[in-house]
């Protein structure tokens, strides 16, 4: 399987702008969503040695919790953008985040850390695309990574999968055409990937010749893997602002 070509990734998730403080868990009334995933490696650079043992085509599993009260930070825009923080409300505490399992090691979700979802639906200005939903989150950093983020991508080209850019009810990665994942350490000057992979759209897809594709909702750098595909190469482009220096998070 030939691997996809991730797109410039800016320093997205750099939790030590935002003076975060350490929080324990989300008041009750919460409303939260889970999508439980799972996945398969698509590359493993890993040069921390984290997953020894693990190659290509192994299956991952995940879970990723959101929560859906937060405004978007970006009103009116479409696509919209949701930041959750140590100062947000609500924020960036447990249970929310990306967790995932891979070779019998789980990397979890940071605190204090932060958490940045982008929702897309426009049919008009992205018609390769319409649909998009991307989360990106702190993860627990690990020897030889100190800064590493979980990026969870999915997109939809019938358009059918988001009925607008609020934060959905409830995600189905079923509903969409492609997907993208990747667990990367993001530290300044330091960034590289540990592995990338896609999520599993549909149980029984049949692998079938894949093609190249570019789109652009203005935010952080992704390849995006067609479902009923053996990979797809695609691009986001690049929103600054979120975060730009690095540092160590324990």
């Amino acid at each position: 399987m030939a691997p996809f070509t991730l797109g410039v990734l800016d320093e997205v998730i750099q939790p030590d702008r935002f003076g975060c403080s350490r929080l324990s868990t989300l008041p009750a009334n919460a409303a939260l969503v889970t999508v439980n995933f799972s996945g398969e490696v698509t590359t493993l650079p890993d040069p921390t040695g984290l997953f020894a043992g693990a190659a290509i085509g192994d299956d991952f599993s995940g879970m990723l919790i959101y929560d859906t009260d937060p405004l978007a930070v970006t009103p009116g825009s479409n696509p919209a953008q949701y930041l959750y923080t140590g100062s947000t409300i609500p924020p960036f505490a447990s249970p929310l985040g990306i967790s995932i399992t891979l070779n019998g090691v789980t990397v979890s979700p940071r605190y204090p850390g932060a958490m940045v979802i982008t929702v897309q639906n426009d049919l008009a200005s992205n018609p390769t695309f319409p649909d998009v939903f991307i989360a990106q989150a702190a993860a627990t950093g690990f020897v030889g990574a100190s800064n590493p983020q979980i990026d969870f991508a999915l997109a939809d080209r019938t358009g059918t999968a988001l009925s607008s850019t609020a934060l959905p009810l409830s995600l189905d990665p079923s509903a969409f055409t492609d997907s993208s994942f990747r667990l990367f350490n993001n530290t300044a000057g330091n960034v590289f990937d540990v592995f990338t992979g896609t999520i599993v759209l549909q149980p029984d897809a049949i692998p079938e010749p894949a093609t190249l594709a570019l789109f652009s909702v203005g935010i952080a750098g992704l390849g995006l893997a067609r479902r009923r595909s053996t990979q797809f190469g695609g691009k986001l482009g690049v929103e600054k602002g979120v975060g730009q220096s690095g540092g160590k998070h324990e």
